[in-house]
């Protein structure tokens, strides 16, 4: 499954180079190497550069996404439904998993009919014959369809349809005169099930004008047993069926065998087919498709899967070989019931798709091996598979954690934080995505990791308001006061108080951290102070000094913050709130820590002498206040 690579292991052993890949997990790089390295190559970057060849999962086309997204959801709705999740395997389940196949190639029919490539046209044309094999063989939902209406149904729509040429030839006026008119009509022979009129039409047309329609007409015979073969949709019973189809097998045989006229040659080959003589219809078939399909239409009608694998002794001599093509592969797998092959040959097209969707509908009644390696079965290792494929590819990490999700137990988890923490954080709406999905899957480390990714982006950024956002998210309390320090530090050097914005956006009842907290209600002091809301400015501030939400090394800054207030004409503070600050006041100029209390006022001013000057001015402010609320009480 590695693609953009155009040289052979070989080339590659003998140039001694290195592959530099892109795989699992989610196409992220890889190094691998191929033979011995050269010593010499050790600290020459250059050297080692020239030997890499570039190669990754082949790219998904845009166009196939919404095949993608819809086989997705019936694939999700299946491993939902409760029926299938029972353990026995029932009629119920096997009616089931019919409609979740014949869903499966009604998404890849409408994909055929899509702007494809011819490859790509070839490969779906070939997902829904394989699918389609499939669901006749194991999913047979009805026991009155009759498996060989259903093969050759299937035999006729997916190989032998009529050409062109074909339909010239039927709309001829005197067919049966080339030998290619002979070859439709034992076309339309074989596959009398679907094409019995057109075979019909031709007998007619050449008995016209030949003027062979008597009743001891050869011709006219075969008309007649054409017209009366039975048809298995017309009986409602699957045992009326076989005992019409025994008489009308029986009637061929006797007029094939009536003396009263000869065969010719070039007829003769249909009684044989229509008489089920195995040897004619072996050496009529030009496919082993053909030749399996109808030795069980002509001869075998109630065959059962397990017996069909003894046919193929039949199919030696065909004109084509059982493996010429991987399709021809995959089928003769599907017939011999050997599913573990089947769906390892279709990991060989460019898509995991079909390996995927097929080994998981056939875990229901199939049990693969475990894998030596991995600690999952075949059929798990092919969804992983196809998610990696996926990967980021046309932003499909959804759908892959989608499949992941139904891996064992004891490997998704860590699948599907390998899988997101490749994924890019390019977009606010993806970020949201990503954090839906891990709360969906449980994945609370990821979360952690995502926020925290986030977190010191936005903080390298000089965005720390949005930083803490991402923090809060995950309750890291060291780096919220971290970045909190940085912001006061921020406001006490450039008086800057834009970056606290982001307190508007978060809910109040997360304000758990002391210094959020604090910066919160600080910013609400400011606002309140510019409305010109004094005696509410005023409350707030008292409060963040006396509930000491405020850190002691800010007690400066606000007592700077108070003086407009303690000189305004309006007394603000009584004279209670008054003592109060003044108790802050020489707290923090009495004490043994005075330098580091007074440290953020410090750099408000450029010497000692100004600092204390700047604190005598706070004294005076608060000295006079009281004076002016003792008058106003006198």
């Amino acid at each position: 499954m590695l693609y953009n690579l155009n040289l052979t292991n070989q080339n590659l052993t003998n140039n001694n180079q290195i592959l530099l890949g892109k795989l699992n997990p989610s196409n992220q790089s890889t190094v691998f190497t191929i033979g011995a390295r050269d010593a010499e190559d050790t600290n020459n970057k250059e050297k080692i550069k020239n030997k890499l060849s570039n190669f990754t999962w082949k790219e998904i086309p845009e166009s196939w996404k919404s095949f993608i997204e819809n086989s997705f959801d019936i694939f999700m709705d299946l491993h939902n439904n409760q029926v299938l999740i029972e353990n026995d395997f029932t009629n119920d389940k096997t009616n089931l998993l019919n409609n979740y196949s014949k869903e499966y190639r009604e998404k890849i029919e409408i994909e055929k009919q899509n702007n494809l490539n011819d490859d790509d046209k070839k490969m779906f044309n070939e997902f829904y014959c394989i699918f389609q094999l499939y669901e006749i063989l194991y999913l047979n939902e009805n026991i009155n369809n009759n498996i060989s209406d259903l093969l050759s149904k299937w035999l006729t729509e997916n190989f032998y349809s009529i050409t062109t040429n074909d339909e010239k030839i039927l709309k001829s006026s005197n067919p049966l005169k080339e030998k290619e008119d002979w070859n439709l009509l034992l076309k339309c022979i074989l596959n009398i099930n679907k094409y019995k009129i057109k075979a019909l039409t031709i007998l007619q047309k050449y008995c016209l004008n030949n003027s062979l329609f008597n009743k001891n007409s050869v011709f006219e015979k075969l008309v007649e047993v054409i017209n009366s073969m039975p048809n298995v949709i017309d009986y409602p019973k699957y045992e009326e069926y076989k005992k019409s189809w025994i008489r009308w097998q029986s009637k061929v045989k006797i007029i094939f065998k009536e003396s009263n006229y000869m065969v010719p040659s070039n007829i003769n080959f249909n009684f044989d087919i229509e008489s089920y003589y195995i040897e004619s219809i072996v050496s009529s078939s030009d496919s082993w498709k053909q030749t399996i399909v109808s030795i069980i239409y002509f001869n075998l009608p109630e065959i059962k899967i397990s017996d069909i694998k003894s046919l193929f002794v039949y199919c030696k001599d065909c004109k084509d070989s059982m493996d010429s093509t991987l399709l021809d592969s995959i089928l003769v797998s599907l017939f011999k019931e050997d599913l573990s092959t089947c769906v390892t040959l279709c990991t060989k097209y460019n898509f995991w798709w079909l390996a995927t969707h097929l080994a998981d509908m056939m875990t229901y009644h199939y049990k693969f091996e475990g894998l030596k390696d991995y600690d999952c079965d075949l059929a798990s290792w092919f969804k992983i598979n196809y998610a990696d494929s996926l990967g980021l590819q046309n932003d499909n990490w959804e759908i892959a954690l989608g499949y992941i999700s139904t891996c064992p137990d004891n490997i998704k988890e860590s699948l599907k934080t390998e899988l997101i923490n490749h994924i890019p954080l390019n977009s606010e709406v993806k970020v949201k995505k990503l954090i839906q999905n891990c709360k969906k899957y449980n994945l609370k480390n990821v979360i952690i990791d995502i926020h925290k990714t986030l977190g010191m982006k936005e903080y390298n950024k000089g965005n720390y308001g949005e930083a803490i956002k991402h923090y809060m998210e995950i309750n890291d309390s060291y780096r919220i006061s971290f970045i909190c320090n940085i912001l006061m530090t921020q406001y006490i050097e450039k008086g800057d108080l834009s970056q606290l914005n982001f307190i508007d956006s978060i809910n109040q009842k997360t304000l758990y951290n002391s210094k959020i907290n604090f910066l919160a209600r600080y910013k609400q002091f400011h606002e309140l102070y510019k409305k010109k809301q004094y005696s509410k400015a005023g409350s707030l501030l008292i409060q963040l000094l006396t509930s000491e939400i405020a850190p002691k090394a800010f007690w400066s800054i606000i007592l700077v913050d108070a003086i407009p207030l303690l000189e305004s004409e309006q007394i603000i503070f009584n004279s209670s709130n008054t003592y109060e600050l003044m108790r802050c006041l020489e707290e923090i100029t009495t004490s043994h820590r005075r330098n580091e209390y007074l440290e953020a006022l410090s750099k408000k001013v450029k010497t000692e002498q100004e600092l204390e000057e700047l604190i005598n001015v706070i004294r005076i402010a608060l000295v006079r206040n009281i004076a002016r609320t003792n008058a106003l009480m006198l």
